[in-house]
């Protein structure tokens, strides 16, 4: 049983290498509220305004985009076989884009993967919890209708593909490191 989770934690630990770029460093336990906070309100020692800008812009986009759509489906009845399915898709391949691209350049200015890859899924978080709130009271206040999810299950996913769309970025931004990584990561210890 030992010599199983030795084995699985050196794999884990060269997807770490792989995925972010480096070997993270154990950090303390942040131990009183006023740190977590003051944690966050810096962005996770990133800097507040490059971590959480990326994913307000993106939150105004998709909630501009989901009140055009609900504006559009009020005033224009729907053509037969229009299940706006093509529209759904091509707004999921931009926000991809955004998304690598915000990683791409939190890397460039950070100099790691790791910290693309955290914008990636901080933006991916901050974006699609914006555009879910506008979606709410777009059904509430337009169709009478109340719609209550909880939003973890559906923000999950999201960040996921937030945090690989970021680690892709932040590769894109720094192919060196990026090799590097992939090189150590694939090695046997």
């Amino acid at each position: 049983m030992g010599e199983t989770v030795r084995r699985l934690r050196a794999w884990a630990g060269r997807v770490a290498r792989l995925m972010l770029g480096y070997t993270p460093p154990p950090e303390p336990p942040l131990r009183r509220r006023g740190e977590l906070l003051a944690w966050l309100a810096s962005g996770g020692g990133h800097g507040a305004v490059e971590i959480y800008s990326y994913g307000l812009a993106l939150g105004v986009m998709l909630s501009l985009a989901l009140m055009s759509y609900a504006i559009r489906d009020a005033l224009v009845s729907d053509e037969p076989g229009d299940d706006g399915a093509l529209v759904g898709w091509s707004i999921f391949v931009m926000v991809l884009l955004y998304l690598v691209g915000a990683g791409f350049v939190a890397a460039r200015r950070g100099g790691s993967i790791g910290r693309g890859a955290v914008v990636g899924a901080v933006t991916a978080a901050i974006g699609v919890g914006l555009a879910y709130l506008t979606f709410v009271v777009i059904l509430l206040v337009a169709y009478h209708q109340p719609f209550a999810v909880a939003i973890f299950p559906i923000l999950l996913p999201f960040v996921a593909i937030g945090f690989l769309s970021g680690t892709l970025g932040g590769a894109l931004a720094l192919p060196g490191a990026a090799y590097r990584a992939i090189r150590e990561g694939l090695e046997e210890p």
